[in-house]
């Protein structure tokens, strides 16, 4: 097995005492590992005018090598050297274990917005990363905050406002106020906590009809919920899933989908808070998976609101909403899907690979594109503007790809 040792900032042993704990570790069967970058100050004796500063960039499986290498074996051992030990910093770790669970376009379509699992939301300038003299720096963020304590799940925009919702409240925040890089909390929604206490919400979705406006929320608590958006009133609760809701799909001005833990799709009337609709794909022959679980973690309808696509535990599989008939099965075996989307005459899906897979409607795999996460949990494309018109893929890394032709990556944004 192999152990990763944890080293606390400003850490002082000896060689010896490091090749020590080495020999104990590897007597247990245990590699030992340093992770770049570490950084090493190392003096010996009381010649304080020999210290030396280093930084390990490549993995070394002994102190005492490294630094027998830096300074000749003889050396190493004719005196009792201190090593201080500097671990990677706190910033640096947060970027290389980010997970970028949501993104957003703003409405002018000129900027990316990302939450990730430490509850940040990073701004990044299309113009600026897809112009001719783009370099990594015109790729990085151009504006990083704290908007949540923990993960942010969810982010919706519009036309004035970004939505942004994890653990705890719902927060909304300008375009505006992000353009002038002056941030505050415009407004917020708190989830009803009679049953779960500070339940997370893990889908949003808008529905802007004429002369109103509302948000939809899919929770931790089991249940969906919709807020006035003009007001900040909650309008309606609807209750019947048997476990959490991982997510949300618009059908038409009266009803609501959404994909559940518990392995059902529910169709919701969203006039009288009934579900008037329970599917369960995991219950279909040619969709049930029982090694992976019943689980919805996506779902989606297309523009015509006369299809929908659904997956998790379950294959990813296309119904037919008006017979509420699955029709194809998307053949990935070894795929939970954790997103998928209709675009023109495909549906685009994510999971647990390293790639994003375009589909025929008909069930035929088109393009099977490699990104840079590991896992995928979200895509997006930018149908705001015509010259920034690219596809973004999110998920367990801290780099976003964008693609301008939807068949191969062009370039990675980073935090």
């Amino acid at each position: 097995m192999l152990c990763n040792i944890p080293l606390k900032t400003g850490e002082v042993l000896s060689v010896g005492a490091a090749e020590s704990q080495e020999r104990k570790l590897r007597a247990q069967g245990v590699e030992f590992l340093y992770i770049p970058p570490l950084t090493i100050s190392a003096s010996f004796g009381y010649r304080v005018s020999e210290q030396a500063h280093w930084t390990i960039q490549q993995n070394h499986k002994s102190l005492a090598h490294f630094l027998s290498q830096r300074v000749g074996y003889e050396t190493l051992h004719k005196f009792d050297w201190t090593i201080r030990l500097r671990n990677i910093s706190l910033s640096a770790r947060q970027r290389l274990s980010a997970v970028v669970y949501s993104q957003c376009f703003s409405p002018c379509g000129k900027f990316l917005a990302t939450g990730n699992n430490y509850g940040h939301i990073s701004i990044y300038s299309l113009p600026a990363a897809l112009s001719p003299s783009a370099s990594e720096a015109t790729w990085k963020a151009i504006l990083t905050f704290k908007a949540h304590p923990v993960e942010i799940f969810a982010l919706v925009s519009t036309e004035q406002f970004i939505i942004s919702a994890g653990s705890g409240a719902i927060k909304a925040w300008k375009w505006s106020d992000i353009h002038s890089k002056t941030l505050r909390v415009v407004w917020s929604l708190e989830i009803p906590q009679s049953v779960t206490d500070n339940p997370e919400t893990n889908a949003l979705v808008v529905d802007e009809q004429e002369g109103s406006s509302s948000l939809y929320a899919g929770c931790g608590d089991n249940n969906l919920y919709q807020w006035d958006m003009n007001t900040g009133d909650l309008l309606r609760t609807f209750q019947g899933h048997q476990d959490y809701v991982h997510c949300l799909a618009k059908r038409n001005d009266s009803e609501i989908i959404s994909g559940s833990e518990d392995g059902t799709v529910r169709i919701w009337d969203t006039r009288t808070e009934e579900c008037v609709h329970r599917l369960e794909p995991h219950k279909i022959e040619q969709c049930s998976r029982l090694q992976f679980g019943k689980w919805i973690s996506c779902v989606a309808v297309d523009d015509n609101s006369d299809w929908m696509v659904c997956g998790g535990g379950p294959a990813l599989s296309l119904w037919h909403l008006r017979s509420l008939s699955s029709s194809t099965t998307f053949h990935a075996p070894k795929v939970c899907s954790q997103f998928a989307m209709f675009y023109e005459d495909t549906v685009i899906s994510g999971g647990n690979e390293p790639y994003v897979s375009h589909w025929m409607i008909s069930g035929e795999q088109k393009q099977h594109v490699p990104c840079s996460p590991t896992s995928v949990y979200n895509v997006a494309i930018n149908e705001k503007s015509n010259n920034y018109k690219v596809l973004a893929v999110a998920g367990s890394s801290q780099k976003v790809d964008i693609c301008t032709n939807f068949n191969y990556k062009a370039l990675s944004l980073t935090c």
